[in-house]
């Protein structure tokens, strides 16, 4: 676990869930890519039981998160300042709003370039973590062995986009980690 500080280029507000601490990445054995991160503090979601019709709209802020997966297709430099060895050619994404939880699979290689929703059951939120059990054969294959992946967490207080302003935190800060052979993932 790292000690949680802000990116220097990050512009939006201080938000104790968008400041990361830790991330980890692991192959459970049973196809699944289990990622996981843990923020400096808790991480809102929308309560489902409020939802319906007339339900008020929440007021909760709204949160992304992105798991970087560098399969091996992606070469640096980095395109975030300061960040020169943080290079991707994958994102599994994780957006927190009033609407609720989602996640999705973003990658040049999917079929037709469009997001690939994550299934049912595979995002969980605990508290001040968020994991994310990841089918292997819905990830697009690179040119390295999901064991040599590599993999970085970051936080969001906009929807991913190109700008690197709205990236509040790195988890690690500098560099990225790879997968784990064995469930390290944060328990829930």
């Amino acid at each position: 676990m790292k000690q949680p500080r802000f990116y220097a280029g990050y512009t939006g507000p201080l938000r104790a869930e968008l400041n990361l601490a830790a991330a980890t990445a692991s192959l459970d054995g049973a196809g699944d890519l289990i990622l996981s991160t843990e923020a400096a503090g808790q991480i809102p979601v929308a309560s489902t039981a409020s939802k319906g019709a007339g339900a008020a709209a929440s007021t909760i802020a709204s949160s992304y998160y992105v798991f970087a997966i560098n399969t091996g297709n992606a070469n640096g430099p980095g395109l975030y300042p300061g960040r020169p060895n943080i290079v991707f050619d994958t994102a599994v994404t994780v957006s927190s709003t009033p609407a609720g939880v989602t996640g999705s699979i973003v990658s040049p290689n999917n079929p037709n370039g469009a997001p690939i929703a994550l299934p049912v059951g595979s995002l969980h939120v605990n508290h001040d973590t968020i994991k994310v059990v990841v089918p292997l054969n819905l990830l697009p294959a690179g040119s390295l062995s999901p064991s040599q992946w590599r993999v970085t967490a970051f936080a969001r207080n906009n929807p991913p986009a190109a700008d690197f302003q709205s990236i509040a935190s790195f988890a690690p800060d500098f560099t990225m980690f790879q997968v784990s052979k064995s469930p390290r993932a944060l328990i829930l």
